[in-house]
């Protein structure tokens, strides 16, 4: 894909967010434009098409042809994204669910899925509704304050991947049996290319000044 040669018209149709690692995505980050959110990440605009699965970043050569303000172009693609793809607000163990049903097809009748690790029934996965740069749901104005009003409770942020963000409600922290500042990197060295590493730090929503910080 080729975004030059698009059509103003359709570069804005196409237009999404998408955040990732500050430190990890130096060289993008000359090249792109870009606003830094918490401690370690950078939300960047991208031309993302659903139905062949392909991105691009917006570059410097895109936004001179579109004649808009960084500001302007994240904002919007900050907007857009919620508006072409939504929220997905899911446990994690109806997400995995899921995610099998639709890998196994009719094969997946023969695994008992109810028996899911029960440890996995306190975390709770935000994403969009084609989990492909879902992490930039972060971005999306009053989504943190709603989840908040859903738990009844402040919530760690664990920022899995590019394209998902993990949640705990803060009166689940026991039931872990690893501590979550020691599990994050661990995954992120052993799982995940460095290309959807998304942090290896632990933030908290706060719901009494409507704050994320560092937890």
């Amino acid at each position: 894909m080729n975004i030059i040669k698009l059509t103003e018209q359709k570069i804005f149709e196409m237009l999404v967010s998408a955040v990732v690692n500050y430190e990890n995505n130096q060289d993008l980050l000359k090249t792109v434009p870009h606003r830094r959110i918490l401690d370690d990440m950078a939300v960047v605009p991208v031309i993302y098409d659903n139905e062949r699965m392909q991105y691009e970043y917006v570059d410097s050569e895109c936004q001179r042809k579109l004649d808009v303000s960084d500001d302007f172009l994240i904002d919007f693609a900050i907007g857009n994204s919620r508006r072409l793809y939504g929220i997905s607000f899911l446990s994690l163990n109806d997400f995995l669910k899921m995610i099998l049903k639709n890998r196994l097809g009719s094969e997946c009748g023969s695994i008992n899925l109810d028996e899911l690790d029960d440890e996995y029934s306190c975390l709770f996965i935000l994403t969009n509704s084609v989990n492909y740069f879902g992490a930039s749901v972060l971005c999306f104005d009053n989504l943190m304050k709603s989840v908040s009003n859903v738990f009844k409770s402040d919530f760690f942020i664990i920022p899995s991947s590019i394209h998902e963000l993990l949640l705990l409600p803060t009166f689940f922290e026991d039931r872990c049996s690893m501590s979550l500042k020691d599990l994050i990197p661990l995954v992120n060295s052993s799982v995940l290319d460095n290309s959807q590493v998304l942090s290896d730090k632990l933030y908290l929503y706060r719901a009494s000044d409507n704050q994320i910080v560092l937890a």
